[in-house]
C-alpha cells in the first residue's frame, strides 16, 4: 500500500492521492452465509447442530407448567 502524503503548508495527511484500496469484502454473500449457518435450512432437523436458532429451541421447549403436566 502506498504511504500517506503530507501537506507541508498545513502538515495535514492526505489520503486522497492513495491509488490502491482495500477490497471491499462481499458483504451481502457473508449475510447470506451467516443466515443460512444461523437457521441450518439445509440439514434435516433430526441432524441439526446445537447451535444458532436451533440452540434457542432446544433451551426453550417444550415449555412445561411447574407440575410438569402440560407440555
Amino acid at each position: 500500500m502506498e504511504k500517506s502524503k503530507i501537506n507541508k503548508s498545513t502538515g495535514r495527511i492526505t489520503f486522497s492521492s492513495i491509488v490502491s484500496a482495500m477490497k471491499v469484502p462481499d458483504l451481502l454473500n457473508i449475510q447470506l452465509e451467516s443466515f443460512e449457518d444461523f437457521l441450518q435450512l439445509k440439514v434435516q432437523p433430526s441432524e441439526r447442530e446445537n447451535k444458532g436458532l436451533q440452540s434457542v429451541f432446544n433451551q426453550n421447549f417444550p415449555i412445561l407448567d411447574n407440575k410438569e403436566f402440560y407440555r
